[in-house]
């Protein structure tokens, strides 16, 4: 890495920093008091990415925190050799940048380039193609990949941070960048029920377990929330390692069961990906060409992997536990609900349910579910 791409690396890292504890210590109560502790002067380290000198005050004694920057990002693909989840959107956004570069050399009277019409068809094919084709599967694996990596080094890291803190008291934390859209995914809790935001801070159950690990080897974790293509953040908050469970609380966020078609779908990238093409007419005219499923109806495999789940998130539903769910899971929940019973449910007794209830019913139950949640998608 060159020391202009290094230098531009350590500035985005710092910005994400920045914006982090800014935006954590807005939301008050927890949040703002791990982040007075930690606030402090900056300076760019390695392993960890960065050094932060408290002086303390009152009862607080001085600290030397460091922070290690890592990105996970919910669009994202398996990589073969490796075997862990690597960033789609990364490579992708390289790309625009490129692209963006070369468009600004071209003057107001010249045409585009041809081959640069087809590399931005292809880099907005790879979006289309990367929304649609992520899982909450890869996204977990993402979390639990990265989250693992790091916490290996924790060890190292404070080794390094405690040669320079000498007799001054050392903290280590990891700083998340995480990067995700979950507009599609239902949230059901004591308030009711509502659609996630792009962005919007969220924990899942299947990363509990490699949170929890990591953080017996912290001091504070901090999260950072933002869409899964911008860089404009969300939200962020400070967790102290030291008492996780009671920190998560007072931050008012949870490890939240999720139940939905692509729970356990394979990931991205074992299956190779979809090809996209351009083609470029004799005028300079781009069209793209892909072919990826956008709305319609659920398969019959991920109706049945729904329909799987359908009683665990019934239950869930019953005992008031918030969870999440995704927009097929969600509409078999408010239609078919209330009507299951026991810990299992076959095809063929989601059958007999639905044809208690009746067609004409169930048609209306649908209809309406959909005027409320998708009222843009036409009905049929």
């Amino acid at each position: 890495m060159t020391a202009g791409a290094e230098q531009s690396r350590k500035d985005a890292e710092l910005k994400v920093l920045g914006e982090a504890l800014a935006r954590a210590r807005k939301r008050g109560g927890e949040s703002r008091r791990l982040v007075d502790r930690i606030r402090g002067e900056v300076m760019p380290f390695e392993r960890p990415d960065f050094l932060v000198w408290s002086e303390g005050g009152g009862r607080r004694p001085p600290t030397l925190t460091g922070i290690e920057h890592f990105r996970v990002d919910h669009f994202s693909e398996l990589e073969a050799k490796k075997r862990n989840q690597g960033s789609l959107v990364v490579p992708m956004a390289r790309e625009v940048d490129r692209i963006i570069g070369e468009l600004s050399s071209v003057r107001g009277d010249e045409d585009i380039p041809s081959e640069l019409v087809k590399d931005m068809g292809e880099v907005y094919g790879r979006g289309i193609e990367a929304r649609m084709k992520a899982s909450h599967a890869g996204f977990v694996k993402a979390m639990n990949d990265a989250v693992s990596k790091h916490a290996g080094k924790a060890g190292a890291y404070r080794e390094n941070i405690e040669a320079m803190a000498r007799d001054v008291e050392a903290k280590l934390a990891f700083l998340v960048e995480v990067h995700s859209d979950f507009s599609d995914v239902f949230i059901n809790g004591a308030h009711g029920v509502r659609k996630l935001g792009c962005g919007e801070a969220v924990l899942f159950d299947g990363t509990r377990e490699t949170i929890e690990a990591a953080g017996r080897r912290l001091d504070y974790l901090i999260l950072a929330f933002y869409p899964a293509f911008t860089d404009a953040i969300v939200d962020a908050m400070v967790i102290n390692c030291r008492s996780m469970k009671r920190s998560l609380e007072r931050n008012g966020i949870g490890f939240l069961p999720y139940f939905g078609a692509d729970k356990h779908s394979p990931l991205y990238g074992e299956g190779g990906l979809a090809p996209i093409g351009v083609s470029i007419d004799e005028c300079g005219n781009g069209e793209l060409e892909y072919s990826v499923p956008i709305g319609g109806a659920a398969s019959e495999a991920e109706l049945a992997a729904c329909i799987d789940q359908l009683p665990q998130a019934v239950g869930a539903r019953r005992s008031g536990t918030p969870f999440a769910a995704d927009l097929t899971m969600q509409m078999l929940l408010d239609v078919f609900g209330h009507a299951v019973r026991g810990s299992r449910l076959s095809p063929g007794e989601f059958a007999r349910i639905r044809n208690e209830i009746g067609e004409d019913a169930v048609r209306a139950r649908v209809s309406e579910w959909q005027r409320r949640w998708l009222p843009n998608v036409p009905a049929g």
